[in-house]
Order: structure tokens, then sequence, then C-alpha cells
């Protein structure tokens, strides 16, 4: 709570600042705020948050959320060397681009052999992968998440997107 001096946790908005991406006040005591912070130019807070799949799976581990254990991969030869230090028989290759509908596109392969691993990124990286949401140009593929395959018997898609009006995060 912001009035103990510990991050003010009040819908996301720093505790000085009041502005919803501002969080280098996120402290109330001067003395807590670093004297290196940098205020975000105009640019910085409007421009969106794009992330990879193998960047939110490394944000959500550091918070103890369990997620499939895999790696990512620039080149054919790394790709088969992560599946290897991961171990077992059954690998997913996925092409970490900013758009959804990979899977149908061609963006993410199950494969069972090494050389298989190896030959999915040689078909993915540095080729231009065409969903529904990048357009007719699609999105260069500069790196595969290489992970151990997982029996899924379901699935479930969540989305969390921001409502202006509320200033409030909403999960679909």
């Amino acid at each position: 709570r912001a009035d103990r001096g510990t991050p003010a946790l009040n819908g996301g908005r720093g505790a000085t600042t009041g502005h919803p991406r501002r969080r280098e006040h996120a402290y109330t005591t001067p003395t807590a705020v670093p004297a290196t912070v940098r205020h975000l130019s105009e640019a910085e807070e409007t421009a969106p948050v794009n992330i990879h799949e193998y960047q939110a799976k490394e944000l959500l581990q550091s918070y103890g959320v369990p997620v499939p254990t895999g790696g990512v991969a620039f080149n054919p030869t790394q790709a088969r060397q992560v599946a290897e230090e991961l171990g077992g028989s059954r690998w997913v290759v996925k092409a970490q681009i900013h758009a959804g509908g990979r899977g149908k596109a061609g963006g993410v392969k199950v494969v069972d052999a090494l050389d298989e691993v190896k030959k999915a990124a040689e078909a993915m990286i540095g080729t231009r992968l065409v969903t529904h949401q990048t357009g007719p140009e699609g999105s260069l593929v500069q790196r595969v998440w290489i992970e151990e395959a997982s029996p899924i018997r379901r699935e479930f898609y969540l989305g969390f997107v921001i409502d202006r009006g509320t200033q409030r995060i909403t999960v679909i």
C-alpha cells in the first residue's frame, strides 16, 4: 500500500504521477526513487508493447507460473541443440512473430526426432509467415521457440485488454 512505503498497486497507476505507464514513482518516499530514474518520452508512453511468446513465458516463469520448459534458437543448429538439452522424444517448434494464427499458417510444428527439429527450424527461420493477422506481406521469422511437447486435453485462450474507460485490465 502506498501509505506504508511499499509499491503502489492502485490499478497500475504510479503513486505520485497518477499516470498509468509511469512506474518510476511507485514508492511514496522521494528517497526510494533512484537518482537515475528516466521519464518516458511521449512516444514511449504510447508505443505498443509487443513481446514474443518465449519472452512472455520467461516473464511468467519469473513470477512462479509453471510453463513448459523450452529455449529460443536463432538458427537450425541452435534449435537442435536446444531440443537435445531439453531431452525427451517429442518437441514443438514455434515461429516467434507478433501475430496469432501461427499454427494454421505452418509456424508451429510437432516433431518426433532431433533432425526433424532442425528441419522445421530451417523451414521457418528466414521466411515470411503469412497469417490472418500479418496481412499478405507476412512477418519475417527470425527465431523459433523449442519446447517439450505436452499432451493437450483442452485448450483455453486468454487475452488481457486495457479498458481505457475504466482504466482497468479486462480478461477475455
